[in-house]
This record gives C-alpha cells, sequence and structure tokens, in this order.
C-alpha cells in the first residue's frame, strides 16, 4: 500500500459531512490473486442506494502534466478492473478545488477529462466540504 495523499482526510471528512459514510480506507480491489488499493469507499445510504470507490490526488510533481499521466492511467486502470468485478460502483477522482481551478481547467487536461468522462469530487480543503461533483 503506498502513502495516503496529503488531502485524503480532508476528502474523507467532505465525504462524510455530504451525507456519506466512508466504508473502506483503503478499498481493496481484487481480481483473481492479484490486489490494487484505492484510497477510500463511501456509501449513501439513503434511497438511492449507492456506492462510490474513491481515489484520491494532489497534484504535487514537478510536471503537472506528468501529475496528469499518472492520475489518468490510475483512472484507467482501475476503471476497467472495477467493471469487471463491482459494475455498480463508481469511481471518482477527488481534487482540492485549488487543483480544480488551477490545473484542471487548462485546456489539454480538461478536454481529455471529458472525452474520458472522468469523474470528479471537488473539495474545499480548508472547509472540508464537497463544493462541486462532476459526473
Amino acid at each position: 500500500m503506498s502513502a495516503k495523499d496529503k488531502i485524503h482526510t480532508p476528502v474523507k471528512n467532505a465525504l462524510i459531512k455530504a451525507g456519506y459514510t466512508v466504508t473502506h480506507d483503503p478499498y481493496t480491489l481484487w481480481y483473481g490473486s492479484e490486489r490494487v488499493y484505492i484510497d477510500m469507499a463511501a456509501e449513501w445510504t439513503s434511497p438511492p442506494e449507492h456506492i462510490i470507490i474513491i481515489e484520491v490526488k494532489s497534484f504535487v510533481k514537478a510536471s503537472i502534466i506528468r501529475d496528469f499521466e499518472d492520475v489518468l492511467g490510475q483512472y484507467i486502470f482501475y476503471f476497467g478492473i472495477l467493471k469487471l468485478t463491482q459494475p455498480k460502483y463508481k469511481l471518482y477522482i477527488a481534487i482540492s478545488d485549488k487543483t480544480y481551478s488551477d490545473i484542471i481547467q487548462r485546456e489539454m487536461i480538461n478536454i481529455t477529462l471529458q472525452f474520458h468522462a472522468i469523474p470528479l469530487i471537488i473539495v474545499d480543503i480548508d472547509q472540508e466540504e464537497i463544493v462541486k461533483w462532476i459526473n
């Protein structure tokens, strides 16, 4: 298991504030005898009930593009395995509102996110609140 992202706890607290129950921290995704760890799973218990899987990212590398390539690769990898093993679960990438405004709004990155229809959870890290869902 890798270390938790620096915004992991604020994202977790924001999900709880929004009415989710964090059920796994981290979430272990199995495929046969192999496993990977995704940052967390959360469940909305009011109708309609649903479970979301969240990968938390803060974009801290020297190269924003390299960071984005890593995030995109992880998302595609996890998405495929989830579709095979847990098709009802929805995978999200959680980022800070600052990352969203500074990085994700860059045209090349934004176009790629739209092309792949990658769902995002945008979190105000200071207030520990979800400010936007992008489905």
